[in-house]
């Protein structure tokens, strides 16, 4: 082959792989990787803020807005010269060419401060059964997370004066809330109480339905009386307060399926529901604040009435605890370093890992709710490029 002949065919493959495809693997690669770092920061993003309200700190919200991946692929050539002997004594020139291939991901990643006005009342607005009915596929599970800590008060039962700090200075007693979620609960998962949305005077609300075998069980009849009602009645109509006022109910020519008592409206029990924010500090009991931070007083500690640390391993056990660690954790669903110390939940934790995949999920919908103004953002959108790799 002739030296010329050698210069086209390397010239020729060099030109066919600058004008080849990075083709559909590397972007279908990247579009999961990038699903996952996203995932993995608004994870991250959310266990901060419930570590900084234990700490007593202002939460931050960061959106990732978009992600804008830009692909480039060259080719190089190299040529070098060289010189060898041979055994008669002579001397032989070579030229040696190394064609090659360079490729670059240069994504550039633009974020949004989440501190528009509109947003934040969206963050601090209760949560709505409309928002609740689209989360009714994930079952029972779901509704005993909203019992322990969607739900501000149920009827007369508080589920907590406050998600933090109690107003007259005294601990609430959370005994009869927990005793009707547990025993309601009950009653639900043994098909002796059916559950649906319905529809009053245009809002939405929570029919709960006592089979005939139910009805007059002492579990149906302790319910009842938790929540002051008849022990004859076969129906429960659970309302947000917004709804309190019941000249309005009593007014509405509706009829609710199966029909409530309008004339004295003893199956209505107004509901009050926490925000989105408001869970947050209610969830931010659950961290295990490190010893040394305790004793410095970075944490402010409620007080029952005899004086000690509150606590509320009792109401957020089993719903949900993160750990700390002066060393990093490996049996991790998500983690964050914050104030010296590792803040995590745990991978085996099954209770945790669905709180905090209801509470994003809640977070997505009381977002979402901003409908036509939920891109409007005053804040500067800020774009990183991350440069080549």
């Amino acid at each position: 082959m002739t030296f010329n002949k050698l210069i086209v065919i390397i010239c020729v493959q060099t030109l066919l792989v600058s004008c080849s495809s990075i083709g559909p693997h590397k972007a279908s690669v990247d579009v999961i990787n990038y699903g996952d770092v996203i995932r993995q920061a608004q994870s991250e993003q959310l266990l901060r803020n419930i570590v900084h309200r234990t700490y007593g700190e202002p939460p931050s919200y960061i959106k990732i807005t978009s992600i804008t991946a830009s692909y480039t692929l060259s080719s190089t050539i190299s040529a070098g010269s060289g010189l060898s002997s041979v055994s008669d004594g002579g001397v032989v020139k070579s030229l040696a060419f190394a064609p090659g291939v360079t490729f670059s991901d240069s994504p550039t990643i633009s974020y949004v401060p989440i501190d528009d006005a509109s947003i934040v009342t969206l963050l601090e607005k209760p949560i709505t059964y409309s928002q609740i009915a689209l989360l009714m596929g994930n079952g029972t599970n779901f509704m005993i997370f909203m019992g322990n800590v969607g739900f501000l008060s149920i009827g007369y039962l508080e589920n907590g004066v406050g998600a933090k700090l109690i107003a007259n200075n005294t601990v609430p007693d959370f005994t009869q809330y927990l005793t009707y979620l547990n025993v309601m609960r009950s009653l639900v998962v043994r098909g002796m109480v059916t559950t649906n949305m319905i529809d009053v005077a245009g809002k939405v609300g929570m029919h709960a339905h006592f089979n005939k075998q139910s009805v007059g069980s002492p579990d149906a009849i302790l319910v009842k009386k938790l929540l002051h009602l008849p022990s004859q009645s076969e129906d429960i109509i659970f309302l947000p307060q917004s709804m309190d006022n019941m000249e309005t109910i009593k007014n509405t020519k509706q009829k609710i399926e199966p029909t409530v008592d309008e004339e004295n409206n003893n199956s209505i029990v107004t509901v009050r529901m926490r925000s989105i924010s408001t869970i947050i500090d209610f969830l931010s009991h659950s961290v295990h604040v490190p010893e040394s931070d305790i004793r410095a007083n970075f944490v402010n500690q409620e007080k029952d009435s005899a004086g000690k640390p509150f606590n509320y391993d009792k109401i957020l056990d089993k719903v949900m605890v993160v750990y700390s660690s002066d060393t990093e954790p490996k049996d991790v669903y998500v983690k964050t370093f914050m104030h010296q110390h590792w803040f995590y939940i745990k991978m085996s934790d099954t209770n945790s890992k669905y709180t905090f995949d209801m509470l994003l999920k809640l977070m997505t919908l009381a977002l979402g709710y901003a409908g036509a103004h939920s891109n409007a953002q005053t804040a500067p959108v800020i774009t990183i490029p991350t440069g080549g790799r």
